[in-house]
């Protein structure tokens, strides 16, 4: 059955991984040049560019799609929203595949970015951003020369980042060691981060800054969508896509 796969993620790349193993006839979207880059040696037939419900919806009416598998980042709120909704519109099968959460020791855990900034700016210290460059906006309110941020080595967030003022950029594809992101985070005495889970590098963030003994802002995940990990996927890939389509 003719898939559309969605995610530049770790779990997004593994599962596109999979679909190319098993011979099947797939897409896949991804949100950023990127996410393309990445992939472009794959031999996969990739499409790039951020999608509203409606352009999902066509591209699942055009390209006769019967699965649609939603492996896009925890903190993609909206793609999974429109993602779903156009599954919805079209009555096309979803499959979620989900980043497995990590426990959360310490730090202060807030709901979002402004959060977080507005957090930050009570503390005193060089703060070290590793949210993404898609937050980026809400630590506008932070003195730039306060801020290290590091972000996927692209020309987009580089040049995000360089028109807010922002000084200190580490442009680098994670995830990182504890032994890296010491070396990175070092002088700094606060770490903003997401809870991206064991793919992400959570852990190692989180151990590198109790090591440094820096204060730890934590942005907490979204609800976010039900589903299955890509370990899941995997092992019975065959029986959910036969599932889907009435095979036994």
């Amino acid at each position: 059955m003719r898939t559309l796969l969605f995610g530049g993620t770790t779990e997004g790349r593994e599962a596109a991984a999979i679909l190319k193993e098993s011979g099947a006839d797939f897409i896949l979207s991804v949100a950023t040049e990127y996410g393309r880059e990445v992939m472009k040696d794959s031999g996969i037939n990739i499409l790039c560019g951020r999608l509203g419900a409606d352009e999902i919806a066509s591209l699942i009416k055009k390209e006769g799609i019967k699965l649609v598998i939603d492996a896009t980042h925890p903190y993609a709120e909206k793609a999974s929203e429109n993602i779903e909704a156009a599954c919805l519109e079209t009555s096309t099968e979803y499959l979620a595949i989900t980043r497995e959460s990590e426990r959360i020791d310490g730090g202060l855990v807030v709901e979002s970015a402004a959060e977080a900034a507005a957090a930050a700016a009570e503390l005193d210290g060089k703060i070290f951003i590793a949210t993404g460059s898609k937050e980026a906006e809400a630590f506008k309110i932070l003195p730039p020369e306060r801020l290290t941020v590091r972000v996927l080595p692209s020309e987009e967030n580089i040049k995000k980042l360089e028109s807010m003022g922002a000084v200190n950029i580490i442009a680098a594809k994670g995830p990182f060691s504890e032994a890296e992101n010491i070396k990175m985070m070092s002088g700094c005495g606060i770490l903003i981060t997401k809870e991206s889970g064991k793919n992400g590098g959570f852990g190692e963030k989180l151990s590198a800054a109790k090591k440094l003994g820096m204060k730890v802002i934590i942005i907490k995940r979204p609800r976010g969508k039900r589903g299955i990990s890509i370990e899941e996927f995997e092992k019975n890939y065959d029986l959910h896509i036969g599932s889907r389509s009435g095979e036994r």
